[in-house]
């Protein structure tokens, strides 16, 4: 479904009331990230575990970090394209 601006559900996110006990999935702080802000998680990670950053660029961290180590994504047999890489 597109928003009048062209935007979809998973890019501008409906805000709503979150039960107790229920998962919900993480939109990667999209309001922290269009004011030029890190996600929140990656900010206050203490040990500097999490990296925010443009995989189609040679020259993010991010990217330098997948291509040197392997980064996996979960479950890709499910095709679902998910944008979170894990570093073992």
């Amino acid at each position: 479904m597109l928003y009048p601006d062209g935007t979809t559900a998973f890019e501008k996110p409906v805000a709503q009331q979150i039960l107790n006990k229920v998962a919900t999935k993480c939109d990667l702080c999209y309001h922290r990230v269009d004011a030029g802000q890190l996600p929140a998680c990656v900010e206050v990670c203490p040990t500097k575990a999490r990296v925010f950053g443009d995989l189609d660029n040679p020259a993010s961290e991010a990217n330098a970090l997948v291509k040197a180590h392997g980064g996996w994504q979960m479950l890709p047999e499910k095709q679902t394209q998910p944008c979170v890489f894990y570093i073992g």
